[in-house]
């Protein structure tokens, strides 16, 4: 499968695409009983994470398939902490290629990009309350670093690049 990983623009048709495949996981998610994107971002926020050059989309066969969102910002979620990092948002995969492994090669590709840009942690977070997302984050060669409280409990996770 060829894929190209493409730094999406605000008013893309690819970011709309990006964008739906977000609420798609939201209510998959939902409907599993698994609380973790109960609230999606908004299109105007994702807009914005867009237009500073924080989204990026794997596209084949001209559709976006995969994205995720690599910020720069301090994420409140892990207080004080040592290193410059990379914070990884909104991980999504669509569900008709669920299982190709896409999730570890956004990982991956991830990482490579942090470590790229000068950066020595790839940082992300997960609600305490997902098992499954807890494991997967651990099998992928991220640490747990603790509990990030926001409007609840999150698990911290990093990987040094």
């Amino acid at each position: 499968m060829k894929l190209e990983v493409k730094l999406l623009q605000e008013d893309s048709p690819e970011l709309k695409e990006a964008y739906e495949l977000i609420l798609e996981a939201s209510a998959w998610i939902k409907d599993k009983g698994v609380q973790q994107w109960e609230e999606p971002i908004s299109l105007d926020k994702f807009k914005h994470a867009a237009k500073i050059g924080e989204v990026f989309g794997w596209i084949f066969e001209g559709k976006v398939i995969a994205s995720v969102t690599l910020s720069k910002h301090k994420d409140f979620y892990w207080g004080e902490v040592s290193g410059s990092s990379i914070h990884a948002h909104r991980l999504v995969v669509s569900r008709k290629f669920k299982g190709l492994g896409l999730g570890e090669e956004l990982l991956k590709w991830s990482a490579d990009y942090t470590k790229k840009i000068g950066y020595e942690f790839l940082r992300l977070d997960c609600r305490d309350s997902n098992p499954i997302l807890k494991k997967y984050y651990a099998s992928q060669g991220f640490t747990y670093k603790g509990i990030g409280h926001g409007a609840f409990p999150f698990a911290l996770f990093e990987k040094k690049v």
